[in-house]
């Protein structure tokens, strides 16, 4: 962070520095987003991201894993299976 900004929060011109969202505050703005739609342009980014991914599970650790396709043999010959489960 720049020498200026840092001077800008110790005067109290920026009032959070640091600081974490209280759980009341996140329930707040988890419940003001429920129900939302999605603009089009944020599902094209969503779309753009998972290229060249896929998902794998392990069925004894019960965990899933969203990986890159160039990883997927690593893991499959250690025991993890493609798919989402």
């Amino acid at each position: 962070m720049r020498k200026t900004k840092k001077h800008r929060y110790s005067l109290g011109v920026y009032k959070k520095f640091n600081t974490n969202h209280s759980q009341e505050t996140k329930n707040k703005i988890a419940e003001s987003k429920r129900g939302q739609k999605l603009t089009e342009k944020h599902r094209k980014n969503i779309s753009k991201s998972s290229v060249g991914r896929t998902w794998i599970y392990n069925p004894e650790l019960d965990e899933r894993k969203f990986v890159k396709k160039d990883e997927l043999e690593m893991f499959l010959e250690s025991g993890w299976r493609k798919g989402r489960l």
